[in-house]
């Protein structure tokens, strides 16, 4: 039996697929999009597009009005800025306005894809059903993505039919070609992998008679004392600095893909033997000031009066 089904973040590496499976299938699909959203490939496929915002109630329950379930699959992972009130709109009251609409119009079940960045693995569960940390990540994606996970979960309580998924590295192709390689896309670590760009040096070990262990050498542009190669420690410096990718989720990014790394070698990449690019960046500022016509400011992160 056929249904229609509302999803949010269609345009996305995971709602692209989702839209596409469904119609497969032989469901109908409404898909909410923001204005300027690449589209053309979903409607391509027989998608009904609604333009809108996860972050509008009103939107969310026009686009929702009309389907039998829903799947929420929109979520802000990184971007210009780690503002938190930014993630809180689109992930966690983004979450809370597919639920309203779920409850208001009674639908069948609303499927929210949540992550697994604030589960406790230490204890060797590594699924869905690991507790959840007493001391999460305090970075933005993981508070927000936690504080709608307990939304979900206390309506499913009280009765609603709720479900959480929590995938952990999203790759593949897309409908979507033009978002399938995004700045905080997976899919640009498989590729990097691919192109021989992700590196990690096994050092023999050799103990001597006198009890002196002796390591064997690396190459001049490793991180001393590590293993891991320039390509990738370049590539974990873009992610976090310029995609703003968090510790948390890199480090999930990377094991995901096979790389044997610790949160703890992650922090060291990204905070130890850096002094060179605080020296271009003041190098080049300088030289800017001395030279430039105008001076352009950008205060995207900043706040007035703590807000």
């Amino acid at each position: 039996m056929s249904e229609t089904v509302f999803v949010t973040g269609a345009t996305g590496l995971a709602g692209a697929n989702v839209c596409k499976l469904l119609l497969e299938r032989g469901d109908a699909v409404r898909a909410l999009a923001r204005e300027g959203a690449d589209t053309a490939p979903l409607a391509d496929l027989g998608v009904e597009v609604i333009r809108g915002d996860v972050t509008d109630a009103d939107d969310v329950l026009r686009g929702a009005t009309g389907s039998d379930a829903a799947i929420h699959c929109a979520a802000l992972l990184g971007g210009a800025s780690q503002d938190l009130e930014a993630f809180r709109a689109v992930n966690t009251d983004g979450t809370r306005h597919v639920l309203d609409a779920g409850e208001a119009l009674g639908l069948r079940r609303v499927v929210a894809v949540s992550t697994g960045t604030f589960f406790d693995t230490s204890g060797g569960l590594e699924r869905e059903d690991a507790p959840v940390s007493k001391e999460p990540s305090s970075d933005p994606y993981t508070i927000t993505k936690m504080a709608a996970f307990e939304d979900a979960m206390a309506r499913a309580a009280a009765g609603q039919d709720v479900v959480t998924t929590h995938p952990g590295a999203i790759f593949g192709p897309s409908p979507v070609v033009s978002n399938a390689l995004g700045r905080t896309s997976f899919n640009r670590v498989l590729l990097a992998a691919l192109q021989g760009k992700i590196t990690r040096y096994l050092r023999e070990r050799i103990l001597t008679p006198d009890g002196k262990t002796l390591l064997a050498p690396l190459p001049d542009d490793v991180l001393p004392d590590g293993h891991f190669g320039p390509l990738l420690i370049g590539y974990i410096l873009y992610q976090h600095h310029h995609c703003n990718v968090t510790q948390p989720l890199l480090l999930e990014q990377l094991r995901e893909l096979g790389i044997d790394i610790s949160a703890g070698q992650i922090h060291r990449i990204l905070t130890e033997n850096n002094d060179g690019f605080h020296q271009e960046k003041a190098e080049v500022l300088s030289a800017g000031l001395q030279t430039a016509s105008y001076i352009g400011v950008d205060d995207t992160g900043a706040r007035h009066k703590g807000k």
